[in-house]
């Protein structure tokens, strides 16, 4: 008997600090691809180079000194790119890409200019869209680093 509640004990502890996922995740990576396919990762403004993109899937993150004891990350999609022309430029150019695309802006950054929008996919999937760079109102080194990063929803669980 002892040992029996021993062992339920150090389980209970363990899946304290380890909890199961909650949910499916993004199964198939089925939300990444959609957003991943959103044409406002297709067009870079003008002078942009080096683009690259990243698709980061979502992954459960442990976190059991914060009450819920894990949550899922992502699904995301970063698209990276340099440009030599000022930062006012490229913020107004997603800032006219985004709401082509069926973006609605959300929140003006530090230069006064949307820089977050937000999208609600047909089946229901809710993502946030946001371009950055760092101190875009200071010179910085020619060409400068830019990011604009999606992230979506993942599915309900049902059953």
């Amino acid at each position: 008997m002892i040992v029996a509640v021993g062992v339920w004990f150090v389980y209970a502890l363990y899946r304290a600090f380890f909890p199961k996922p909650r949910g499916p995740g993004d199964p198939g990576n089925g939300r990444l691809h959609q957003l991943a396919a959103d044409p406002v990762f297709d067009t870079l403004p003008p002078d942009a180079r080096s683009p690259r993109i990243t698709l980061n899937p979502a992954k459960w993150r442990e976190t059991p000194f914060q009450g819920a004891g894990g949550a899922w990350d992502g699904p995301s999609v970063i698209l990276t790119f340099q440009s030599s022309a000022p930062p006012r430029s490229i913020y107004e150019y997603y800032g006219e890409q985004a709401p082509a695309h069926g973006w609605t802006a959300t929140l003006k950054g530090s230069l006064h200019i949307y820089d977050r929008w937000e999208k609600t996919y047909p089946n229901g999937a809710q993502a946030t869209l946001r371009i950055s760079t760092r101190r875009p109102w200071e010179p910085a080194p020619d060409p400068r680093d830019y990011e604009l990063t999606g992230s979506i929803s993942l599915p309900l669980e049902t059953g």
